[in-house]
């Protein structure tokens, strides 16, 4: 129903019929008439001077012929025509302070006949943005309006275009009239939003605009360029709030105005008032979010519930595992995400990996209903990387990091998804322990003492709870994590911190016991004697041997061919098991024996770390020259905080070669989450519109990587296992007391020897068995199923074989190598790694470095700037000099590198001059 009319029928008659004298014979009073200002006053202003003339002279609701029937004169209605041909007549170019007849050639307000006169031109395009339309009432009226939310910005934009007002017009009402006869087709009334401005504008267009022509229109309105103007803006409504609200949300609000403000700032160097503030682009911004992200308005008073019902809702229907208020929990993934996830593993089979760490910085806290607020929110991933494409497969923001919230939450994984063969993280205690007891139903302690026992052999490890998932530290992160221990900072030599660091690389390249135990006896030997030409009594070599012996193994980095050729060792190198098992134990304590299983033991692995420590402080000879890479400090803290579980940041405990274990795939996925998917907004973001636009990444990115295994699948076949290490690592069991020093050694399990001897030289059959079929029940091999991983060359081999006899035999530590020309192309197929970093490559400057260490220590440095105190002779001419802080650096450079390189000091002792210096000048000191 509209609205009930300001001034009824019967009042507006009654006015007319008191001044009905002015309305005989039907003339009508001019605009400009004061009659229509005191029958405006008489309705007491509820219709201005002009509304009273537009309905009069159009006779709405017939108040016109109701007035003159009551006072019994003939109605005759306006005639429009004559006033037209009037105006016609008159001539347009009449100055502004000529007569009010001369003004109405243009104007129908006679509040705009004293204001200024402009001309404004709206473009062929602007015009066709702003055409008309029709607009039908229910009373049967029919209208024509410009285009609603989009004519008035149009306008303003080009009234400042062209008359660069600082005013912000807004326009209070507009009609056209399509009458042939109307003395306009479009007229539009606006006032300036300053309070203290309030100026009035009037926008004329004489005649409907032809097809492709710019339209001028006639502006009237107070020229306000020259004044002190109030900065006011003008409101952002309709179609524009929205196409800015999108522009400021890929270019952001500060880049926006600046380009707004490049592209509109005139003369005057003023902002137009028609590019809102950045408060108001903000909003906007949201505004366009919220309907992008299907966003109530709502949904903001209770996100817990608003993030519940989104399980309800597509595309994210079944992505919302579970969803806790207190201590906020929220697990997530989509089906796309589980499904790519189990593709992968079943491609990967026995190495499938996954990366597991958290982020922060980047959610809301929660507001509780009763005001307080929650802790701080981190997002935590677990991600897969196939073909250097990597995918979130299981998330979750979570207000704790504790144990127990990521073993919940990776324990509700495992309903949903295979477990996977290799989990790595970084060096987070709770988020080693969780992915422990959720995957291993064991704690990181006790799963260190699992692989270990496994690693030396012993059968103890099959009665323990098998392990279905290796855990993995991040190698990058493990270095940085001693690189900022106290005593490491403190250290002054940097060639000292270097070479530990090399030390520890090739501690985490090792992939069998035997040769971390070798390596780790060296570096102890290194770090713990204070003298370098010391003699160790269980290796019979001086430290400085030892030293030599890790600087060879730095240099090539060649373990495996290498390591027993660069270490001299005289005495047994296998793992001393019943040592392990019996170093805490006392000789006189006879029930500790007989209730071994009973009472708790102590910690294999410690007992085997703390005997290499031990061993390398017994020595048959002190030395006296100083060791410049002593260095006990470190040392013990290093046993103490990472040997005692070197399993997790070795591959000494996994039945295959494995590579260095990163978490760079899970950290390069959360710098795509902040920088690429969340670029565009300001963060921390409101938990709702976050996990929105995770969703809608996971959904894209996990379509990518289904394309990239079904593809991979089809063309390049099945992926590859992973080689074998092929060793069988060697048990002594001491048969009698262990201080007696005698023991017998546990049967090996050698590789089986296979006969060369063929049918057929042209075809050999090469049957290699891997860990694919060990791994199906998800638990580390046993031994015996660890021979039948064994390499077998039978007799109908394709490939021919190399015959040194009858039978080949492999010896332990031993790779089998096969000739495959496919076997490239297999390495082609498992995942790109990152290069690896400095202290993994190989330095053949390592030995000069380190020798570098012990001779400057004892190079005395020269006292700069001073003079020689005696004369020198030189062909019976004595000289003297003085200042001589640059030679002194000079001979300062000459001296060290004659210490250093032999070669150098040959030379340097064959040139006279350097001889004059060094018996002449130096001999008193300088």
């Amino acid at each position: 129903m509209a609205p009930a009319a300001r001034v009824s029928v019967e009042d507006a008659v009654a006015v007319i019929e008191e001044y009905i004298e002015n309305f005989r014979e039907g003339k009508y009073p001019k605009w400009s008439s004061d009659v229509w200002e005191k029958m405006s006053n008489a309705l007491n202003n509820k219709w201005s001077a002009t509304n009273i003339y537009t309905n009069v002279t159009q006779n709405r609701r017939n108040i016109m012929s109701i007035a003159c029937t009551n006072v019994g004169i003939k109605f005759i209605p306006f005639m429009s025509k004559k006033k037209i041909e009037i105006y016609d007549t008159s001539d347009d170019s009449i100055n502004e302070n000529n007569s009010d007849d001369a003004d109405e050639t243009y104007e129908l307000e006679h509040e705009a006949k004293n204001l200024d006169k402009f001309e404004v031109k709206l473009t062929c395009n602007e015009w066709k943005a702003i055409q008309s339309s029709d607009v039908k009432y229910n009373d049967g009226r029919n209208y024509s309006i410009l285009r609603r939310g989009v004519w008035t910005d149009i306008l303003a934009l080009a009234i400042f275009r062209d008359t660069e007002l600082p005013c912000a017009f807004q326009f209070k009402n507009m009609k056209i009239y399509n009458k042939p006869e109307s003395l306009h087709y479009l007229r539009v009334k606006g006032y300036c939003k300053s309070e203290s401005c309030k100026n009035l504008i009037f926008c004329y267009l004489h005649e409907k605009p032809l097809d492709e022509t710019d339209v001028i229109l006639t502006i009237r309105t107070r020229e306000t360029f020259y004044n002190q103007h109030e900065e006011v803006k003008r409101q952002l409504r309709g179609e524009k709030r929205q196409r800015v609200g999108k522009e400021v949300y890929y270019e952001g609000a500060a880049n926006w105005l600046k380009r707004e403000a490049l592209e509109n700032i005139k003369s005057r160097g003023r902002i137009p008032p028609h590019v809102p503030s950045k408060e108001v682009i903000t909003q906007a911004k949201k505004e366009y979010v919220d309907a992008k992200l299907d966003i109530k308005p709502l949904d903001g008073k209770d996100l817990i519930k608003a993030i519940e019902n989104m399980n309800h809702v597509m595309p994210y229907q079944g992505s919302i595992h579970e969803v806790k208020r207190k201590k906020l929990f929220i697990s997530f993934s989509t089906p796309a995400q589980i499904l790519a996830y189990k593709k992968y593993c079943k491609m990967t089979k026995s190495i499938s990996s996954v990366s597991i760490d958290g982020t922060g910085s980047i959610a809301k806290p929660l507001v509780h209903e009763d005001g307080s607020s929650s802790g701080h929110i981190f997002l935590y991933s677990m991600t897969i990387n196939f073909k250097n494409e990597t995918l979130s497969v299981y998330d979750m923001f979570t207000e704790s990091q504790d144990t127990d919230v990521i073993w919940w939450w990776l324990k509700q994984w495992l309903k949903l998804a295979p477990i996977p063969k290799q989990a790595v993280c970084d060096c987070s205690r709770a988020v080693m322990n969780g992915i422990s007891l959720a995957f291993n139903n064991q704690t990181v302690k006790t799963y260190v003492e699992t692989c270990f026992l496994y690693a030396i052999g012993d059968e103890e490890y099959s009665r323990r709870e098998p392990i279905h998932t290796y855990l993995r530290l991040d190698v990058p992160h493990f270095m940085n994590s001693i690189r900022i221990w106290t005593c490491f900072k403190f250290m002054r030599m940097a060639s000292v911190r270097q070479f530990y660091m090399y030390c520890i690389a090739l501690l985490i390249d090792c992939q069998t016991i035997n040769k971390f135990e070798k390596i780790f006896q060296l570096m102890c030997i290194v770090g713990l004697n204070e003298f370098q030409d010391s003699v160790i009594q269980k290796t019979n070599y001086s430290v400085l041997e030892a030293r030599k012996n890790l600087e060879e193994l730095i240099k090539n980095r060649n373990l495996d061919a290498n390591l027993e050729d660069s270490i001299n060792v005289e005495t047994k190198s296998e793992v001393d098991v019943k040592k392990i098992e019996n170093d805490e134990e006392t000789p006189d304590d006879e029930n500790n024996c007989k209730n071994e299983n009973e009472t708790k033991k102590s910690s294999r692995i410690k007992n085997f770390i703390n005997n290499l420590r031990d061993d390398a402080l017994f020595a048959n000879f002190i030395g006296v020259e100083l060791n410049p890479f002593y260095f006990p400090d470190f040392i013990d803290e290093f046993i103490k905080l990472k040997a005692y579980e070197f399993p997790l940041w070795t591959a000494v405990a996994i039945p295959y070669i494995a590579e260095h274990a990163l978490t760079t795939f899970v950290e390069g996925h959360f710098n795509i989450v902040k920088h690429r998917v969340l670029k565009n907004h300001l963060l921390p973001l409101r938990l709702d519109k976050l996990l929105k636009l995770i969703l809608n990444y996971y959904l894209g990115n996990a379509a990518v990587l289904t394309s990239n295994l079904k593809a991979f699948n089809q063309y390049d076949g099945p992926f590859p296992s992973p080689p074998s290490k092929g060793n069988k690592f060697t048990v002594n069991l001491p048969s009698q007391d262990i201080n007696t020093g005698q023991s017998i050694k546990k049967q090996q399990c050698d590789f089986i020897q296979a006969d060369s001897k063929n049918t057929d030289d042209n075809k050999e059959n090469i049957n290699v068995r891997n860990l694919e079929e060990n791994n199906n029940n998800n638990k580390i091999p046993t031994k015996k199923d660890e021979l039948k991983n064994c390499v077998i060359i039978n007799d109908d081999s394709r490939k021919k074989a190399n015959k040194a006899g009858d039978n080949t035999k492999f010896e332990n530590s031993t790779i089998m190598k096969v000739q495959d020309n496919n076997l490239s192309d297999q390495k082609q197929k498992l995942e790109l790694r990152k290069p690896k970093g400095k202290y993994f490559k190989t330095n053949p400057q390592i030995e000069q470095q380190n020798s570098v260490t012990g001779n400057v220590q004892n190079l005395k440095l020269l006292l700069n700037g001073s003079s020689v105190k005696i004369t020198i002779s030189v062909k019976g001419s004595q000289y003297f000099a003085i200042n001589t802080c640059g030679f002194d650096s000079i001979i300062q450079i000459l001296s060290s590198s004659a210490m250093d390189d032999p070669s150098v000091r040959y030379c340097f002792n064959n040139n006279r001059l350097i001889t004059i210096i060094k018996y002449s000048v130096l001999s008193d000191g300088s």
